[in-house]
């Protein structure tokens, strides 16, 4: 029987994940808005104060604390689930939950899983009785203070709206008069309900933005080139039959004059495109990874009347970058190999041999897992249900030999552990899917410059197009937020 005596091979209560969350900022400043990168300052100096490790950075942005069913924190209480993080911090509770139930019923989850939960700012311990009424006692506060400002805001919004105020802003097709009422613009209406009609006519967006480009209308921002976006969020708005939605559950209908009629306006809306299976973009190993050196923006999917495909750069302004997707994707890869092997001679190489023997003792639980699977003689021997708990108890085995691994491996190589402990191939042989995973846990950026000749020849000079910039980089050039209109400077080398 296989044994891992997992307390002396790591020590997971130094080795925290720390999680960060942001409601939606508003025009919030000062004490009222605590920003990701003070949550992520306060969370660090706390880890050197007391030696422990942060594994990795979890992040839910415009995120309420009134619900736990968040991206950010299912990740990281999955990672304490599977042994890979010894718990989670936070720079104050409230980032961890607004709610009584849910914060001491996430918290009391985590512990049982044999993680736990700390809190900077209170600096709370949930592993004591007098901790967990400490607790209990802050997050009540914490309800409450939600709940008093949701029935502020809900109250302001009904007597809003009861004065024919809405608090929304201004839709396309409508402008506010003197009184801050909304009325029909005489040019926008016209246009949005023209884009209503050719979507009830099953006009595609694409069609439909063309056609709107061709006319030389500029779009809700005063630019060029529509979008599907745009469009949809046009189409989509009760707005246009006269109705207002709020929040709370708030509706008020006939709140202004209609630009069209409701039979149009749902007839728009009933009209459901079919995705094509060629457009999906397994067709691009690196999408979302691969930028624009110049305005740092992602490269986008880009298809000729042949089928090529390739990144290029769609921001209206720069469309400084355009590169074929195989020889991107092909010259990455080859980068990528190498860089996996790198890592994982690097995490192979320690001092007393720690490594060494857990990659042993993975390999060992997999081959007596394997046999116990494989042995149909066995199984007739036994009896079914005897198998099955054996095979239980070895995939459970298994299943810890590689969490153990995992969680060694990320003292040594940090953001890629999970990355170089699982792939022990080369990328071309796993799936799409599988790929992309590798590509997101290892590879910051993928930055593309202007190719200084065209035409065939073009491909012998790929290597120095690109920059690769890997999540353990020293220097790893800033990423734009997507809302953001500030313009960075260009990536170069």
């Amino acid at each position: 029987m296989l044994q891992l005596n997992t307390h002396e091979e790591t020590d997971l209560r130094s080795t925290l994940d720390g999680y960060i969350r942001v409601s939606r900022r508003g025009r919030r400043e000062g004490e009222r808005f605590i920003s990701p990168g003070e949550q992520r300052r306060a969370i660090e100096r706390w880890a050197r104060e007391n030696r422990v490790q942060i594994l990795r950075w979890h992040t839910d942005m415009s995120r309420s604390g009134g619900s736990m069913d968040r991206a950010g924190l299912k990740v990281a209480i999955s990672r304490v689930e599977r042994g890979l993080t010894g718990g989670i911090v936070v720079a104050c509770l409230d980032r961890f939950a607004r709610t009584a139930v849910g914060g001491m019923s996430t918290i009391e989850k985590i512990t049982r899983l044999g993680g736990r939960v700390v809190s900077v700012k209170e600096n709370v311990d949930p592993d004591s009785a007098t901790g967990r009424l400490h607790l209990g006692v802050i997050l009540v506060i914490a309800e409450w203070q939600r709940a008093t400002a949701a029935e502020s805001f809900e109250t302001a919004i009904r007597n809003a709206a009861e004065r024919g105020l809405y608090a929304k802003r201004t839709s396309y097709g409508f402008k506010k008069d003197e009184a801050g009422r909304l009325v029909r613009d005489p040019v926008t209406a016209s246009i949005a309900s023209r884009i209503v009609a050719l979507r009830a006519e099953g006009r595609g967006w694409s069609a439909m933005a063309e056609a709107l480009i061709r006319s030389r209308i500029p779009t809700p921002t005063g630019k060029t080139r529509w979008s599907k976006t745009t469009l949809m969020g046009i189409v989509s708005s009760a707005s246009l039959i006269g109705t207002w939605e709020g929040p709370f559950a708030l509706r008020v209908e006939r709140a202004w004059e209609a630009i069209v009629d409701v039979d149009l306006w749902q007839r728009a809306n009933a009209i459901r495109g079919v995705r094509d299976d060629a457009r999906s973009y397994a067709d691009r190993a690196y999408a979302g990874l691969a930028r624009c050196a110049v305005c740092r923006r992602v490269l986008t999917r880009e298809i000729n009347n042949t089928g090529f495909v390739s990144y290029g750069c769609a921001v209206t302004g720069c469309r400084s970058v355009a590169i074929g997707a195989h020889l991107l994707d092909d010259h990455v890869t080859r980068l990528l190999d190498s860089r996996l092997a790198w890592w994982r001679l690097k995490a192979e190489r320690d001092d007393d041999g720690t490594i060494a023997r857990l990659v042993a003792a993975k390999a060992r639980a997999d081959k007596e897992f394997s046999a116990w699977r494989d042995d149909a003689d066995l199984r007739a021997v036994i009896g079914d249900d005897d198998y099955r708990e054996g095979l239980k108890v070895r995939a459970r085995w298994r299943d810890e030999a590689a969490n153990v691994l995992t969680t060694a491996h990320a003292k040594t190589l940090g953001d890629v552990a999970e990355a170089v402990s699982e792939v022990d191939v080369r990328l071309d042989d796993l799936d799409w899917e599988a790929r992309r995973q590798v590509a997101e846990a290892a590879v910051h950026a993928i930055w593309v410059k202007r190719s200084r000749m065209r035409g065939p020849g073009a491909a012998n000079f790929v290597g120095e197009r690109l920059l690769v910039e890997y999540v353990d980089s020293r220097r790893r050039h800033d990423l734009p937020h997507p809302a953001s209109r500030t313009e960075l400077a260009a990536v170069t080398w």
